[in-house]
């Protein structure tokens, strides 16, 4: 029971959002969350990447959609 108690508690630090190789692309945090296009972001910096993206899929949708009423 002992022996399990340690491999729950040593944990490599990337498990937890910290990895010693890799860094944010943006911010240079080591809090690396995600692999977005070949880079890696922490949460924060990824996340406006991913928001970002899906506006500019939302405003394309718009302009390729047929408004209402207008058929």
């Amino acid at each position: 029971m002992r022996g399990q108690d340690k491999n729950i508690l040593a944990h490599p630090p990337h498990i937890f959002g910290m990895s010693p190789k890799y860094r944010c692309s943006v911010c240079g945090s080591p809090h690396v969350m995600a692999k977005i296009g070949g880079n890696y972001y922490c949460f924060k910096c990824g996340s406006k990447i991913v928001i970002e993206h899906a506006r500019r899929v939302i405003e394309i949708y718009k302009a390729t959609v047929v408004p209402q009423g207008k058929t």
